[in-house]
C-alpha cells in the first residue's frame, strides 16, 4: 500500500484533527514507513499539553529512528532533549539568543518583508549550523516577481518546498507557473501536501507525483 522509498523523501507535518484513528497510533503508523522526518505541529495546545504529547511522539520517533522536529515550544524541546525546532519568525526574532544547542532551527515566512529579512538572516543561520526551509515558496509573490531573490536564498543554503497541488490543480495561474518553474530549474527539494482538514485541502500528493 505504501512506497517506503517514497516515504524516505517525505517530511511529515502533523495535524491531529485530520487523524481518523487515535493520534499516537497514527504517528506510529507513519513512522513505521520511515519518513525523512516528522514535525509535531500542534500549535493550538498549551505548552504543558504540547510537552506531554511531544514526549510520547518523541519516543515513537526514536523507536523507529525517525527525526522529530518540535514546533513553537523551544523550551519544551530542550527539556525533552530534542535538538530540532521550528519557530514562527516572530518567535525566532524574539528568542534567537536562547537557541544554542539546537542542531536544526526552521522558520516560516508569509510576506515580502519577511522574505527580505530571511534573506539577510540566511548567512547568519548557516554560520550557526541551521538550514532554513522555505515552505510552499511558489505561493509567495516575491518568489514570482523577484525570482533572483529566491535563487540567492537557495544559493546561500536555504532549501525549498512546494505543494503537490500547485503543480496541477492550483487555480491561480501564477502559482502553478511558479511551481513548475521551480521544478524545471531543480530548485525544489521537498514536495508537500499542505493538508488542513479531511474535508478542506485534504492530504494529497498523488497529482504532484504524477506530474513529476
Amino acid at each position: 500500500m505504501y512506497d517506503d522509498a517514497l516515504f524516505s523523501h517525505i517530511l511529515a507535518v502533523s495535524n491531529r484533527t485530520l487523524s481518523k484513528r487515535p493520534f499516537l497510533e497514527q504517528i506510529e503508523e507513519i513512522c513505521k514507513h520511515h519518513p525523512k522526518g516528522l514535525i509535531l505541529r500542534e500549535k493550538d495546545l498549551s505548552e504543558a499539553e504540547y510537552t506531554a504529547l511531544a514526549k510520547d511522539v518523541l519516543a515513537i520517533c526514536q523507536r523507529h529512528n525517525v527525526s522529530c522536529i518540535l514546533h513553537t515550544y523551544f523550551r519544551a524541546a530542550k527539556e525533552l532533549g530534542c535538538d530540532a525546532i521550528h519557530l514562527p519568525l516572530p518567535l525566532l526574532r524574539a528568542h534567537k539568543e536562547e537557541l544554542s544547542g539546537f542542531s536544526h532551527v526552521g522558520t516560516s515566512i508569509h510576506a515580502p518583508a519577511e522574505a527580505e529579512e530571511a534573506e539577510k538572516c540566511t548567512e547568519k543561520l548557516r554560520e550557526c549550523g541551521w538550514r532554513p526551509i522555505i515552505a510552499h515558496a511558489e505561493r509567495y509573490r516575491f518568489a514570482y516577481h523577484d525570482r533572483a531573490a529566491l535563487v540567492r536564498m537557495l544559493a546561500a543554503g536555504c532549501l525549498c518546498q512546494i505543494n503537490a497541488c500547485s503543480l496541477t490543480e492550483e487555480p491561480a495561474g501564477w502559482i502553478r507557473e511558479n511551481a513548475r518553474w521551480m521544478i524545471q530549474e531543480k530548485l525544489a527539494g521537498f514536495l508537500g501536501s499542505d493538508a488542513h482538514r479531511t474535508f478542506y485541502r485534504p492530504p494529497e500528493v498523488q497529482s504532484g507525483l504524477e506530474y513529476l
